[in-house]
């Protein structure tokens, strides 16, 4: 294993991990700061969604000039997005320069699997996700307390200074990693018609769907729904720390236990608590929260973990351009939960987001089990 490489990776897995959750538990602030209605504020994230739609292009220029160069771009796009948010105190720079951001976002995501899936050994893949999610962990874990304590004392848009400065570093970090190429993977095989043609690709691609609702349904409006029963930032900001308490037992779960159990089964039991904990929130028993949302964290953040992992055991020698496809699915679902949530969320409240997250991750913990239970798959 090439040490540099996986370090540079976790850093930059901390910084994109540490932009996206700090906007999440600050929903109310940052719809005041652009003079948005709280429950159209995902509306501002509409670019960062459709960012994704430039990924699978970003793929396919991976699989032909290799993984690093794209890399290298990605967190270039990162650092641009992020000054321009800076720089630009109007809606439409948060939103473009979020877009921007976004782009390099969902191709880092992507194609830092695919890269890892030929750097290292399959006996210590398991070991190295475990890293990874671990560095996810810690950014969501420090994320919404830095960043709330931050933007009171020096301003919203100064955060993104930060995330520019750190994803600047990350960059040079990159440019140390060695290029490693695939000896079966090129422009040819990332066929989307043959990847269309594959059913546990399909399915996979609905797992990811599904499996990716929470995220605007539930995290976007959770900091919302509590605002509103009096809950300050600082609390808010906890409860986003405690279930990321969970996210950071998922990781070192990942790392020390997944090459030993097997990483299909770990990621299926995640799915299945994953679905059984969001279920329980629909009580909405206020002594039960932190709890539950440790669980919760603890749970999804197992099979996210390892999604993208067991997804580079599905297409053999399609690793870059299945990936980048699963993250443009990523990308529309999120641009189409950002359009119907407010919608949702003025019809039902918040216990209607539940309750479409909880249905989307049945559905998702079913499609998966299907997948797994085919011989094709038998050995990830």
């Amino acid at each position: 294993m090439n040490i540099v490489a996986i370090c540079v990776l976790m850093a930059i897995q901390l910084v994109i991990t540490f932009e996206m959750s700090m906007v999440m538990p600050m929903a109310p602030l940052i719809a005041s700061i652009y003079r948005v209605d709280q429950s159209n504020v995902t509306l501002l994230n509409l670019g960062y969604a459709l960012s994704g739609l430039f990924v699978p292009f970003l793929g396919m220029m991976a699989d032909k000039i290799g993984n690093k160069r794209i890399l290298i771009f990605s967190t270039f796009l990162f650092v641009m997005g992020s000054a321009l948010i800076y720089i630009w105190s109007d809606p439409w720079g948060f939103v473009l320069g979020r877009t921007i951001l976004g782009i390099g976002f969902f191709a880092l995501i992507s194609i830092s699997p695919s890269y890892l899936s030929i750097l290292v050994i399959p006996e210590k893949f398991g070991f190295v996700s475990g890293l990874h999610k671990v560095a996810f962990a810690l950014a969501v874990l420090i994320s919404p307390l830095v960043a709330t304590s931050l933007a009171t004392a020096f301003g919203f848009q100064s955060l993104y200074l930060g995330v520019m400065l750190m994803m600047t570093l990350c960059m040079m970090g990159t440019f140390l990693m060695p290029d490693v190429r695939s000896r079966h993977e090129s422009i040819h095989h990332n066929s989307v018609k043959s990847i269309l043609n594959n059913a546990n690709a399909v399915m996979m691609m609905a797992v990811v769907a599904l499996f990716s609702l929470p995220s605007v349904f539930y995290f976007n409006y959770l900091s919302i729904h509590l605002y509103q029963l009096g809950q300050s930032s600082q609390g808010i900001a906890s409860l986003y720390s405690m279930i990321a308490l969970g996210s950071l037992g998922a990781g070192i779960g990942i790392m020390l236990l997944s090459d030993r159990l097997g990483k299909r089964r770990m990621g299926l039991w995640g799915a299945v608590f994953s679905a059984v904990f969001m279920l329980l929130m629909l009580f909405d028993y206020p002594p039960t929260i932190f709890l539950i949302g440790f669980m919760f964290g603890l749970a999804f953040d197992l099979i996210w973990g390892l999604l993208f992992p067991l997804a580079t055991g599905i297409l053999k020698g399609q690793t870059a351009g299945f990936l980048t496809i699963l993250s443009f699915v990523m990308s529309m679902t999120n641009v189409t939960a950002n359009s119907l949530a407010p919608m949702a969320y003025r019809s039902g409240g918040f216990m209607l987001n539940v309750l479409i997250c909880a249905i989307g991750l049945i559905i998702g913990t079913g499609l998966l089990y299907q997948i797994f239970k085919k011989r094709s798959t038998s050995s990830i």
